[in-house]
């Protein structure tokens, strides 16, 4: 059993709406850290003593619990069970869940309750809900880095290390030749993937080159270009979803989000059939571990936002 801070909020409501504060029911003798991995490695045979090694993956998602109680050892009426279970359980996806602490960097968690339990004395005193994320660890707040190279500033943020929304996003903005973004990650073998959204006129032809990635293959490039597509205004961004592959825009009138075809973004025919054909790979904007430096250009305003790994466990 994990033991946290003084509330917790899941699917946008706080425990602190339904009058209960955590706890736990005993001293846990350890806290869950959900970094188990497997190697991924081949057979030891009579000609190959040492098996080859081609990689590692976690053999589970964590899991903790969460014990709540109501204040003064009163006990949950019926209609308070009925509301907590409601609350609680009521996602079927993972959604995000996090702790009001005192830690410097809050850790955030993805995922559903998968099981409710009580201690029952004069009544149910106590609930205990099993909490199982969608990753072996927990996330950082909301980065995001902010570009700006236009004349008349689109963005409403002008100060550098700006906490908004409830310290729950940390933004960033620059207008250096050069914007850097900080990818403090704990997953030091792996890219992370930003939502970036594209503040721009259409027609304009936009590059994001990362000079901090560096190329193994000539084919590879770590620059994307397109230009803006003719629907999208310049107060609506153009989105681009690295980690699932997706560009888009949100239509005001639809109410939804609409794909943007790679033959809108300025792609030629030959781009296309080279894309097909795989002798030309598109680059998926990514961040390595540390400092990204990115060189920009057209004039556009730009917002990367992604949540770092953080390797804490629960607690």
């Amino acid at each position: 059993m994990a033991i946290f801070g003084s509330s917790f909020t899941y699917n946008g409501k706080s425990s602190d709406d339904f009058g209960v504060i955590i706890c736990a029911s005993e001293q846990p003798e350890s806290i869950p850290m959900g970094l188990t991995r497997e190697i991924l490695k081949g057979e030891i045979t009579s000609r190959r003593p040492v098996s080859n090694w081609y990689n590692t993956k976690y053999s589970d998602v964590l899991t903790f619990e969460v014990t709540i109680t109501k204040p003064e050892n009163r006990a949950f009426s019926r209609e308070e069970v009925r509301d907590i279970n409601a609350w609680l359980t009521g996602p079927r996806t993972p959604t995000l869940l996090f702790f009001e602490d005192e830690a410097f960097d809050p850790i955030n968690y993805y995922g559903v309750f998968t099981d409710v339990t009580n201690v029952y004395g004069s009544g149910v005193l106590m609930l205990t809900y099993t909490f199982t994320a969608d990753s072996p660890y927990g996330w950082s707040n909301e980065r995001e880095f902010a570009y700006n190279n236009l004349e008349n500033c689109l963005l409403t943020v002008n100060d550098k290390n700006v906490s908004v929304n409830n310290k729950n996003v940390e933004v960033t903005i620059q207008n250096a030749e050069l914007f850097e973004v900080n990818n403090d990650t704990d997953e030091i073998g792996d890219f992370t993937y930003p939502l970036i959204a594209i503040y721009s006129y259409a027609g304009t032809q936009i590059t994001i080159d990362n000079y901090s990635e560096i190329s193994t293959d000539d084919l590879l490039s770590h620059s994307l270009t397109l230009t803006i597509p003719n629907a999208i205004d310049y107060t609506n961004p153009l989105y681009i979803d690295s980690k699932n592959h997706k560009i888009y825009y949100y239509s005001n009138t639809k109410k939804k989000n609409i794909p943007v075809q790679l033959s809108d973004l300025g792609f030629t025919s030959d781009n296309l059939t080279n894309l097909d054909n795989g002798s030309l790979g598109l680059y998926w904007v990514r961040l390595v571990p540390g400092v990204n430096k990115f060189k920009i250009t057209g004039g556009c305003s730009i917002k990367m936002t992604f949540r770092c790994p953080r390797k804490v466990g629960a607690y």
